[in-house]
């Protein structure tokens, strides 16, 4: 995975590190185990929705794409920002290839309005004309 184990920190817990030099502490089974590797490194860009032909993909962002959620972050702020550099890394290659992404945040109510409006302000469709 191009890392390695740096030192054991206690019984069950080691201190590990990636190639890009990032540290975090976890046991030998939850590593084994789990399918990342650094959970600061982002790990493929991962689209929810991509139409090539249309050169359009959408991504939905639950709320631990904007605060800390235990469960996504266990190392905090440090975990958020790592999630919200992401999530920019996502964009920016979006953007080199292309691609428009439009990203759904968790908050949003009305989800068919939503979707639409992107779809309008990026000139998928027309606008309405109200007569």
């Amino acid at each position: 995975r191009e890392g390695r184990c740096l030192a054991k920190v206690s019984p069950n817990t080691y201190l590990w590190a990636c190639k890009r030099k990032h540290q975090w502490e976890a046991s030998y089974k939850s590593m084994k185990q789990n399918y990342r590797w650094c959970n600061i490194c982002p790990n493929g860009l991962h689209l929810d929705g991509y139409n090539e032909e249309l050169g359009l993909a959408f991504k939905y962002s639950g709320n631990q794409h904007y605060q800390i959620e235990p469960f996504f972050h266990p190392q905090g702020q440090i975990n958020l920002d790592a999630q919200i550099w992401r999530d920019w890394e996502k964009r920016a290659l979006c953007y080199r290839e292309g691609i428009i992404l439009i990203t759904i945040p968790y908050c949003v109510v009305d989800l068919k309005t939503f979707i639409r409006s992107a779809l309008y302000a990026f000139g998928y469709l027309p606008r309405p004309t109200w007569e």
